[in-house]
Order: C-alpha cells, then structure tokens, then sequence
C-alpha cells in the first residue's frame, strides 16, 4: 500500500535468500514470546489464556528451528514446483509491482536485476543444503527445472516481465517516448544479463549436488 510513496524505501528490491535473512525469523519470533510472556497470564479471561497458552506453545519452538542448520530462508527447498523461488519471485513482480510513475518504473527493474541474484542465491543455498545432507528429491528438481525451461523459453526482449512492462509504460503519459524507449531497454538488458544467466545456472545445479 505505500509503494511509490514516502514511506516506500523497499519496491526497488526484492528479500534476500540468506542464512542471515533466514536467522531473522527465530529472533523475531523469539522476540515475540519475550514480549507475550509479559502479559499478566491470570488476568486474561478463559478463551484469552487459551489463546495465550497456544501462541506460547508455538513461539517457544523458535530456538528449536536453530538446531536444523541445513534450514533455508525460503521453503524447505528454495527451488520446488509449488512455491520456489523460480516461479513466485517472477509472479510476484508481475502482479505486484505495479508501475503508475517514473519512479515506480525505475524500481521495476531494479527488481529485474534483483531477480537474477534472487536466483543466484536459491542456487547457492540448494549447495549449502547438499553439504549438509539435504538434497530435493528428483521429482521436484525434474518438475522445477521443466518450469525453467518455461520461463526462460522466449526470448529475453520478448519475455512477459518485458513486455508487460512495455505496456505499463504506454499508460504513463508524462513520459517521453525516448524515456520509455530508454526504461524497455533498460528492462531486456536486466533480463537478458542478469536473470536469463541465473536461470541457466539452476540447470547445473542437480549435478552440483549429486541429483544428476
């Protein structure tokens, strides 16, 4: 709701696929049950002290989530053909990032390019999870990568994520058709130099981790 307004300092971005970004979640969580077992417990009606023993329960299992080091900062496996970041990243620019300004425009593909290091880093992360043991099984990695092959079947310049961008474009009528014509190019050379290589790179990956 505040992209492209004051408080929009996040819509030229994309979250990070880290082990420090994956580390977050435990300590807010942690945070919470610190801030929860504040409440006076005895002063809560029956159904509150229901509710409060429930969410206490569920919080308390945060440290136990540290133990499991192989754990990623996305789904169980960063790249699967439910949730992976292969497909929801994309469709997540696609239906949320919507372009109304200048600006908006510029931060679409600043995202482009986070996208290809989104990638970057679900590959990454698929190899941290290898070392420990952890690998997809070869039904998700086969499904995965036929959604791959997909996404990265039409040409860069003629991909959805470029052409839909181009049309948004044509609504803003304070730009210029040279700054349009700037943003497009702008747009295909991100797919076409970052996210295009990123996703070839997801093909090496079940023989990096020994799914080949």
């Amino acid at each position: 709701l505040i992209d492209g307004g004051l408080l929009d300092h996040h819509s030229d971005r994309l979250t990070e696929l880290s082990v420090a970004r994956r580390d977050e979640d435990p300590a807010r969580l942690e945070a919470n049950l610190a801030m929860l077992r504040r409440f006076d417990r005895e002063r809560l009606s029956p159904d509150d002290r229901l509710t409060h023993d429930v969410l206490e329960a569920l919080l308390a299992l945060a440290p136990e989530y540290r133990a499991f080091e192989w754990r990623s900062a996305a789904a169980l496996y960063p790249v699967n053909p439910m949730d992976g970041v292969q497909t929801a990243t994309p469709q997540f620019i696609a239906s949320q990032h919507v372009v109304r300004t200048e600006r908006s425009a510029r931060h679409y593909v600043a995202r482009l390019e986070a996208l290809g290091r989104k990638i970057d880093q679900a590959i990454d992360e698929m190899r941290r999870q290898a070392r420990a043991g952890v690998v997809p099984p070869p039904s998700i990695l086969s499904a995965s990568l036929a959604q791959v092959e997909g996404f990265v079947r039409p040409a860069a310049a003629e991909h959805a994520l470029v052409t839909d961008f181009a049309r948004a474009l044509e609504r803003l009528a304070d730009l210029s058709p040279e700054d349009r014509a700037g943003l497009v190019a702008q747009a295909r050379d991100r797919m076409s130099r970052s996210v295009y290589p990123a996703y070839q790179q997801l093909y090496s990956v079940p023989r990096a981790i020994g799914c080949d």
